[in-house]
């Protein structure tokens, strides 16, 4: 199964290179760049196939270069990105719920909470990470967490 999503990958970037505009499972192509389930892009600038495969512009080293791409790069950042999309969405979530997040790496969040309220905190916390989003509906989700005073003794 992941090599046909390999595949499907490469799919989308012969789709992207046409820009014809065709779906492919739940994302969407045009010229260059792929629609997400919940209406995001990931750009892929100025793609162009030769020999060598595909390749387009990609900040890298702190520079724009030209960096090859491929089916599995394209799976990797699918991924990555609606990761992304799932935490953030689960970051509204908890703020509408009382608690701001003050830091966000990945698929982590850290929220502050008064040392009283902790306990509630890491409950609502959980179930905001573990909400699916309605684009992704049967994806199962799961979250643990941790309190404590300070960010380095809570993991």
């Amino acid at each position: 199964a992941i090599v046909e999503y390999w595949k499907r990958g490469e799919d989308m970037l012969y789709a992207m290179l046409k820009g014809t505009g065709e779906k492919i499972g739940l994302f969407q192509t045009e010229k260059n760049r792929l629609m997400l389930p919940n209406g995001m892009w990931l750009h892929f600038k100025e793609l162009e196939k030769n020999q060598d495969g595909f390749s387009c512009l990609r900040k890298k080293e702190g520079r724009v270069q030209r960096v090859k791409v491929y089916g599995g790069f394209v799976v990797e950042n699918i991924t990555q990105a609606l990761s992304g999309c799932c935490t953030k969405e689960a970051m509204v979530h908890m703020r509408q719920k009382g608690y701001r997040t003050i830091l966000q790496v990945h698929d982590e969040v850290v929220v502050l909470a008064d040392e009283a309220d902790a306990e509630n905190a890491l409950r609502v916390v959980n179930s905001c990470m573990e909400t699916v989003p309605a684009w992704a509906v049967g994806l199962p989700l799961a979250a643990e967490g941790s309190y404590s005073r300070s960010y380095g003794t809570a993991k």
